[in-house]
């Protein structure tokens, strides 16, 4: 009798962890669709500072020490929410396609920002481009519908452009 309760102890706790494990994959997908959505709205702003085209550098400073400012600290905890994600060893493939398309996007809306922040307006427009095409494919992907052999289309104008 004790064997058999041992028996279906061990049942129940291997049924245990593989329940565990079907939500570690819905919690991963949660979490990506959060990221995404962290995105999108990361976006927006970076759209917002690069619309303003700044082409002196108090106008840059003014972006940079206005809006810039917590912008960047907000991409900042966005990179690290990947990072937080991204730990977990197993992810399913398609959240982990979508967090490669995210930090993708991080690194291009970054330059982006970055490129306006330096009156550098058409390669930060074309930048920004890019980062939408990326995020645009990291909604997708959590969406559960990835597209793993896409890559951007990385041909940027080149502006040589600098704040005066």
């Amino acid at each position: 009798m004790l064997k058999a309760r041992r028996v279906i102890a061990i049942i129940g706790l291997c049924l245990c962890a593989e329940g565990a494990l079907a939500n570690e994959g819905e919690d991963a997908h949660a979490k990506l669709v959060k990221l995404v959505v962290d995105g999108e709205d990361l976006y927006r702003r970076a759209e917002k500072m690069i619309s303003m085209r700044p082409s002196t550098n108090s106008k840059a400073d003014e972006i940079a020490h206005g809006i810039g400012k917590q912008w960047h600290a907000d991409e900042h905890d966005f990179q690290a929410d990947i990072w937080r994600v991204r730990k977990d060893i197993n992810l399913p493939d398609d959240v982990s396609l979508g967090l490669l398309r995210l930090e993708q996007f991080d690194s291009f809306v970054l330059d982006a920002v970055t490129q306006a922040l330096d009156c550098r307006n058409t390669q930060a427009a074309s930048t920004l481009e890019i980062a939408q095409q990326v995020l645009r494919r990291a909604r997708m992907a959590a969406e559960g519908r990835p597209e793993p052999d896409w890559d951007p289309d990385l041909s940027a104008r080149e502006d040589h452009g600098k704040c005066q």
